[in-house]
């Protein structure tokens, strides 16, 4: 897992820097009362039916004046022992609303921190946090074999999506845990079923990632969770060997299962390899929407020339990512770079180099600042600008709990490299059509809150998402830029604080349509608010 190895709201204008005087002038608009006021303005492209709408294509059209760079900022939040979520068990009803409260908070704190990506922990040690035929569910919500009385994983899903975060189902692959562990699982779990599928290893037990069978199985985990959940993405985590692979006893499958000539090296890559191509198919007939990473250890290989060798993906534990991206099983790994200096450095720019245009993005160590690693918080701060300076192309942190608000030093760094909110990282290797230019329908003042509306988009596939713009003109009628007021909105309404706007003038709004790939369509004809004269065009 990503631990130590031996890591829809608005925006929060009050961190916002460089357009913070034009926004904050904006606090004392108070005009409109709390009578519901319900504006349709003339032009048919924002009052229309939708079979005789004037054709948005042949109407004047601006392109939008927004530069910032699309990028991904996820967090591993760990359910496993209640880590990140929840830090509550129970059966009772009171206990379990505590939980949702819990994650309510959690997910809050990272919309208001401009995160855009949860890697959630769905499967911990051979049991699932979601109810299932497969495994056993996790007791980790009830502290018993009883069932919550709610699904989880429908429930943080719900969550997310509301705030226009994706989540991502985090699996952890072949690690069952200890005896304990087994024991506790009983009949239902895979090694009491299947004992000959596990292999014990330094007082852990492990499915075999030589078998064929347990290739099967765990892409039937995968088909059974995209089939039932809307999850954004699958992740994998421990998609590789243990440490000291070499006592790993798995001689007898390789005798069986290698190719002629085939080190035991090469058949164990091979064996991870043709798991993530079996969950490729398998994401490709069921739900092709859904995006597929891996989290590799830190460093890729041993680089020839430096000194430190040893506990590196390829050599030491048999991960092969850039076969990953060549046989096109994965979009995107996310390495545990749970270093610094000469440990981080050369190895992220190895990563760039080595996966030849494969995205990246990078885990950072953000547990270590708070253990006894006694990492200083800029050393984080110092990592983040460096990922930029490459060119890569967002940043993971383990875990959720220690960048919390409560650790004020490292959420503040956090929150002032996240100042603004951006688009979510576009996945170009993957093609889906570009949804419909959206159009707005109507607009609403409802007591102290603007309601937006828009027509879905006709591309709409239940994966569509909206990229909301607004643009402050000046007193003499000059448009500024186009800022993102918020991002991946599901649904076509969109509800905003009159409290942000100035209390007179206009306000242009933007919106733009994306496809589940992040794959942006042509963003819409201007929305004009005049707030001095209480008008819409």
């Amino acid at each position: 897992m990503p631990s130590t190895v031996k890591y829809t709201g608005i925006p929060n204008f009050r961190r916002y820097t460089s357009i913070a005087l034009v926004v904050f002038v904006l606090f004392a608009f108070t005009g409109c009362g709390t009578k519901r006021k319900v504006y349709k303005p003339n032009k048919k492209v924002i009052e229309f039916d939708e079979n005789t709408v004037v054709n948005p294509a042949k109407l004047a059209y601006t392109p939008l004046k927004y530069q910032a760079e699309p990028e991904m900022r996820a967090v591993w939040l760990t359910t496993i022992y209640g880590l990140d979520w929840p830090k509550t068990r129970g059966t009772s009803a009171q206990v379990q609303e505590k939980q949702r409260e819990e994650f309510r908070k959690i997910i809050a704190e990272l919309k208001q921190a401009n995160f855009n990506t949860v890697f959630l922990q769905v499967r911990l040690r051979g049991d699932l946090l979601y109810p299932s035929a497969l495994e056993p569910q996790a007791d980790i919500l009830t502290g018993s074999t009883v069932a919550p009385n709610y699904d989880p994983l429908a429930f943080a899903i719900e969550e997310c999506h509301k705030r226009g975060i994706a989540l991502h189902a985090w699996i952890v692959t072949y690690p069952l845990g200890r005896r304990e562990q087994v024991n506790k699982l009983g009949a239902r779990g895979v090694a009491k079923r299947h004992p000959n599928w596990v292999v014990q290893h330094n007082g852990e037990y492990y499915l075999n990632p030589g078998l064929p069978e347990v290739r099967s199985y765990l892409t039937s985990l995968v088909s059974d969770l995209i089939s039932r959940y809307n999850v954004d993405g699958i992740h994998f985590d421990y998609i590789r060997y243990p440490e000291k692979a070499g006592s790993f006893r798995d001689d007898n499958t390789y005798q069986q299962y290698r190719k002629p000539g085939q080190s035991k090296a090469a058949w164990r890559e091979a064996n991870i390899n043709q798991l993530l191509s079996d969950v490729a198919v398998t994401v490709e007939r069921i739900r092709p929407t859904v995006l597929i990473s891996a989290t590799p250890l830190g460093r890729y290989r041993e680089i020839p020339g430096k000194k430190y060798t040893g506990w590196t993906a390829k050599e030491s534990v048999h991960q092969d990512p850039k076969a990953w991206f060549r046989q096109k099983s994965i979009d995107f790994v996310v390495p545990m770079m749970y270093y610094k200096n000469e440990l981080f450095d050369p190895y992220i720019r190895d990563w760039k180099e080595q996966m030849n245009g494969g995205i990246v993005i990078p885990g950072l160590g953000a547990y270590r600042t708070q253990d006894n690693s006694n990492w200083n918080c800029q050393t984080i701060e110092q990592q983040i600008t460096l990922l930029r300076q490459e060119g890569l192309k967002g940043v993971c942190f383990y875990r959720q709990e220690n960048i919390r608000g409560t650790h004020k030093n490292l959420y503040n760094i956090v929150c002032q490299a996240f100042t603004f909110p951006v688009r979510p990282l576009p996945f170009f290797e993957r093609t889906a059509p570009l949804p419909s230019m959206p159009i707005f329908q109507y607009c609403e003042i409802v007591k102290d809150t603007l309601i937006l509306s828009w027509l879905p988009s006709k591309a709409n596939d239940g994966t569509t998402s909206y990229n909301l713009f607004f643009n402050l003109y000046d007193k003499n009628g000059n448009p500024g830029e186009d800022y993102l007021l918020a991002p991946s909105i599901r649904g076509n309404q969109y509800r905003i604080p009159l409290a942000i706007f100035p209390k007179s003038g206009k306000i242009h709004f933007r919106l733009e349509a994306a496809n589940a790939f992040n794959h942006v369509g042509r963003a819409s004809l201007p929305l004009v608010i005049d707030l001095k004269h209480k008008s819409f065009t």
